[in-house]
């Protein structure tokens, strides 16, 4: 495997400045993942002026937590839906009488 070009950026994320190394493919998911969160932070702050920056860091994180996990079970259930239908088809064509 080639070693890709890596680089710093670094992104504003509420109230800090965060510093990551990444290889230059990922630069606009990276700066992408960030405005969403700092979008979300603004949107909870908005409803709660007054909740302190640990709070909201961890209102972000369980969000995105579920968002994830929903994804993937979206993915496992069709998965699984898929396979059932297709044992279930193949399971009703040993039964068919001919």
């Amino acid at each position: 495997m080639l070693d890709e070009k890596k680089k710093v950026v670094n992104l504003q994320i509420l109230d800090e400045v965060v510093s990551l190394m990444i290889v230059d493919k990922d630069e606009e998911t990276v700066r992408c993942a960030a405005k969403k969160l700092n979008d979300r932070a603004n949107n909870i702050k908005e409803k709660s002026p007054s909740l302190e920056t640990s709070s909201l860091l961890a209102y972000l994180a369980i969000g995105e937590y579920i968002e994830n996990m929903n994804k993937n079970r979206n993915k496992t259930d069709g998965f699984f839906k898929r396979t059932v239908k297709s044992i279930s088809e193949k399971m009703n064509s040993l039964f068919i009488d001919e």
